[in-house]
C-alpha cells in the first residue's frame, strides 16, 4: 500500500505502470483499496493533456480476472483527436488478453490546469462527479458484454487527500462530498437495445426483404442531387409528426438514400447507415456513413447529419432524428436468430450520437434536451402505410442518456 507522497515520487521518477497498481485486486478491504486508488487518480490525473477543454481524467479499470490498469486521457486540437482515460486503459487490457471483460472502472474528471500550471482543479470544480462520455460508456458496454453488470465508480474531483467511502444508497439525489457513487453500466449506457415483439414474424419479413434490397443496388435508377434536394425538401414542407403518410414517405426516401450509398462498393461494405435531422425551424438535413472493408470508416449517419446542419444554420436546436442502418456482416445471422424468437432487438444510436444530439437538441424549462429519436429497421421502403411499416422505434434522447451525470468531453 501506498501513501500520497510515496505515489507522487513514483510518478515523478518515471509514472506509475499497470506492475505498480496490480496488488490492489488482492486488498480485501473495499474502503482500503478505494482510498488507495482515490490517491493514485488524483496523482496520475495530473499527467493527462488537453489543452482544449481542460478537462483532465483519470481512470483505473479491472477486469474480471482481477488485472488492473490505469490511464489519462489525451487530447491535442479537434475532438476527434480525443483520447480518453477509460479508452485507454481498456486498451491495454485487451492487448494482454484480446477477450478480456470489464468488471469495474474507477473514474474521476474534472477541468483544471495542470502541469505548470499549478492548478489542477479550477475553483468551482473541486468534488465535482462526472461519468465517462457516451463513446467510452459504448466501449465499456461492448466489452463488458458477458457482464452487463459492470460497474463505473464515480470519484468527486480532489487532490488524494480525501477519505472516500462507497456511497449506500446510489440512488440517492444528494451524497455527501466524500462519497462514490457507483452505476452499473447498463444504467449510464441505457437503452442500447430495445427488443421489440414480433409474434406475427412480420418485422423479421421486412428485414429480410430490406437486406436483398440493399444487397443488390445495382439496378439503382439514378436520381440526381437536385432530385434528392427536391424530395428532402418536400418532406420539410409536409411534416407533421401525427400524419401517418409522413411517415411513409420519410421511410421511402431513407431506404431509397440507403441503397443509393450501398450502391457505391457493396461487395466492401460492412454496414452503412443514413440519417435525417430536423430542426426547430423545419428544416432537414441528411448525413450517412459507410463502414467499408478497405477504407477508413466515415463519420457516424447522425454526426454527419448534424454537422451538415450547423453549416447551414447558426446553433440549430434539434427536433427530431431518424436512422436507418443496414449492417451486411451481422444481419443475416440475427435473422436467424430472430426467426427462432417472439422478439426483435432494435439497434439505438452510438455514444458519440448520443452526445451529439444532446447538445443541439432541443431544450425544456428544466434545460433538459428534448429531442425524439426514431430508429428505422432496414426495409424495402414499399410500405404504402406506417402502420404496414412494423420495425421502428421512437424513443426521447433523454432516456438515451446517463441520467443525472454529465460529462464536459460530451459537449466537444
Amino acid at each position: 500500500m501506498m501513501n500520497l507522497q510515496s505515489i507522487k515520487q513514483l510518478v515523478v521518477k518515471g509514472g506509475i505502470s499497470n506492475r505498480d497498481i496490480a496488488y490492489l485486486s488482492e486488498m480485501e478491504d473495499s474502503t482500503v483499496q478505494l482510498n488507495q486508488i482515490n490517491k493514485i487518480l488524483a496523482v496520475v490525473r495530473e499527467n493527462a493533456i488537453d489543452d482544449e477543454t481542460y478537462f483532465h481524467a483519470a481512470a483505473i479499470i479491472r477486469t474480471s480476472d482481477g488485472r488492473s490498469y490505469v490511464s489519462v486521457n489525451l487530447q491535442t486540437g479537434e475532438a476527434i483527436d480525443r483520447f480518453c482515460a477509460e479508452r485507454n486503459a481498456i486498451n491495454e487490457a485487451l492487448r494482454d488478453d484480446r477477450n478480456s471483460q470489464i468488471s469495474d472502472v474507477w473514474f474521476m474528471g474534472g477541468v483544471g490546469y495542470v502541469g505548470d500550471y499549478g492548478e489542477p482543479i479550477r475553483a468551482g470544480e473541486e468534488g465535482k462527479r462526472h461519468s465517462p462520455c457516451g463513446s467510452c460508456l459504448e466501449l465499456i458496454h461492448e466489452v463488458s458484454f458477458d457482464n452487463p453488470q459492470a460497474k463505473i465508480h464515480m470519484l468527486p474531483l480532489n487532490m488524494g487527500d480525501l477519505e472516500m467511502v462507497y456511497a449506500k444508497d446510489n440512488t440517492a439525489l444528494i451524497v455527501r462530498p466524500n462519497e462514490v457513487v457507483t452505476r452499473d453500466i447498463d444504467m449510464l449506457f441505457p437503452h442500447s437495445v430495445i427488443r421489440v415483439s414480433d409474434e406475427n414474424g412480420e418485422i423479421v419479413k421486412q428485414m429480410r426483404e430490406g437486406l436483398d434490397y440493399f444487397s443488390n443496388p445495382h439496378d439503382i435508377a439514378e436520381i440526381s442531387r437536385l432530385e434528392r434536394v427536391g424530395t428532402l425538401m418536400q418532406l420539410q414542407v409536409s411534416f407533421d409528426s401525427k400524419d401517418t403518410y409522413f411517415f411513409v414517405k420519410l421511410n421511402k426516401y431513407m431506404a431509397e438514400e440507403l441503397r443509393r450509398v450501398c450502391s457505391k462498393d457493396t461487395h466492401n461494405i460492412r454496414s452503412a447507415a443514413v440519417a435525417i435531422v430536423r430542426t426547430e425551424g423545419g428544416d432537414m438535413f441528411v448525413g450517412n456513413n459507410v463502414h467499408s472493408r478497405i477504407q477508413a470508416s466515415t463519420p457516424s449517419s447522425v454526426f454527419t447529419a448534424i454537422s451538415n446542419a450547423t453549416s447551414g444554420l447558426h446553433n440549430p436546436h434539434i427536433t427530431n432524428v431518424w436512422k436507418m442502418k443496414i449492417d451486411f456482416e451481422h444481419l443475416p445471422q440475427s435473422l436467424e436468430k430472430f426467426s427462432k424468437t417472439s422478439c426483435v432487438e432494435v439497434m439505438t444510436l452510438r455514444g458519440d450520437e448520443r452526445e451529439r444530439v444532446k447538445k443541439f437538441s432541443t431544450k425544456d424549462e428544466n434545460n433538459s434536451p428534448t429531442a425524439v429519436v426514431t430508429i428505422i429497421l432496414p426495409n424495402n421502403g414499399s410500405a404504402q402505410k406506417s402502420e404496414n411499416l412494423a420495425g421502428f422505434v421512437t424513443i426521447g434522447i433523454s432516456s438515451l442518456l446517463p441520467g443525472g451525470f454529465s460529462n464536459p468531453k460530451s459537449q466537444a
